[in-house]
Order: C-alpha cells, then structure tokens, then sequence
C-alpha cells in the first residue's frame, strides 16, 4: 500500500538496496529544478507562494478605471503623504531591475523579462481587451532603491490597505473576464506540488536515467501532518 500511495516510497528502497550491496558507497537524494517545467507544479522545497481569487458581490463590483485606481495602485506613494506606505513599497512591491540594466535577473528568458517588466509610462489606466486593465503609472521622479534608480515603471501592483496590513508582497490585479475562471480551475486541477527526484551515487556517474530518475508528489511539511 505503501508504494501505491508514496512515490518515493520506491526510491527509498532503492536507496536501502544500493547501501546493502554496497556498504562503503554514500547515496544521496537530490531535488532537481528545471526552469523549462510548469513551475506552480514542480514547486520548489521554498517556493511560499499562495494566490486568492476575491469575488465581491455585484454592488461592489469593479466596472469603471475609477474603480481600479481606487483598489489598485501600480505608483510610487509620496512619501511626504504616507511614509510607511512608501517604505513598504519600496521594500516590497518593486520588480528586480532587469533587461539591460541586469541581465541576470532570474525573470529573464531569451533576452525578455518574462513578467514584461520594465511596463509603459500611463497617464490613466485603461481596460486591457484580455480582461486586465493596464494600471495608470505616471512619470515622475525617479528614487533610489538599493543600487537602482526606480520609477512607477518597475512597480507591482498592490492595494494599499493589504500593504500597510501585513507589510509583505500581495500582488493584486484586477481581472473582469471569464479567464478569471480558467486561470482558477488551472489551479485547481494541477494536481499535488510535485519534484523529479535524482538518485546518485556520490562521486560516480549514473546514465540509467530511467532508474536514477522518479517524478512524484511533492508533500511539505504542513501537509505531512
């Protein structure tokens, strides 16, 4: 029942087999990461990321740009106005410089932020066609965050309120279409977090990839008890 219901209940025996046969051989697990793989599956051991959907009822619905930028900020905040606000968002709603100010950045692919950052200059936000609207970033001066010089261009967007709340990263978009309910059902039948597993022996090579090499669920700790 075990190794129905484990994945890795397999590779630990496998494991247990290869220090039987071979007393003085030190074996090792180790957690592979492959950046070509749908990652909100293959989740890393430290990835903490959780994601919400708030449906509101229809008096609250958000129908106009007013409406947005009364929830939604993609802006510096003037930190003569709130202080605390700008602090938070400066330490935690700015996207890492990228493209060519820092080409390592880990949100590059082939040459291209893949979250499209850095974003356009907008006086207003308008409604997008997809169903999400692009939030008004307004040109102004730039401040140093770090070693970097920063506008709205590189901001996340964020509800103030949720900000000063928790002072952490909530990102927070607005979405008005029916992707609304694809992108939750994307979650919802994902299936379990999951890890391909490499079992080596340290020091040599192993190319029997179909025996060294087991995809299964990932539990954390939380979901271990």
């Amino acid at each position: 029942m075990l190794r129905e219901i484990n994945p890795f209940a397999q590779s630990d025996l496998q494991m247990y087999r290869l220090v039987q046969e071979h007393p003085t051989t030190s074996v090792k697990m180790v957690f592979l990461e492959d950046k070509n793989l749908d990652m909100r599956r293959y989740n890393a051991p430290t990835l903490c990321t959780e994601v919400a959907a708030i449906f509101v009822d229809s008096e609250s619905k958000i129908r106009t740009e007013d409406d947005i930028d009364k929830f939604v900020s993609a802006e510096l905040t003037d930190p003569c106005t709130d202080l605390r606000l700008f602090q938070i968002v400066t330490k935690c709603m700015v996207h890492d410089p990228c493209g060519t100010i820092n080409i390592n950045s880990p949100c590059m692919r082939d040459g291209q932020c893949c979250k499209s950052f850095p974003k356009q200059f907008m006086d207003d936000t308008e409604e997008n066609v997809n169903g999400y609207p692009i939030y008004r970033r307004r040109a102004t001066e730039p401040v140093q965050v770090g070693k970097y010089s920063i506008d709205n261009r590189w901001v996340v967007p964020y509800n103030p309120w949720l900000l000063k709340k928790f002072n952490a990263h909530i990102n927070v978009e607005v979405c008005s279409s029916v992707k609304s309910v694809k992108y939750l059902y994307k979650y919802v039948y994902k299936g379990h977090d999951a890890a391909s597993v490499k079992i080596q022996k340290e020091g040599a090579l192993d190319h029997n990839e179909i025996l060294s090499f087991v995809e299964g669920r990932y539990v954390s700790a939380p979901e271990a008890m």
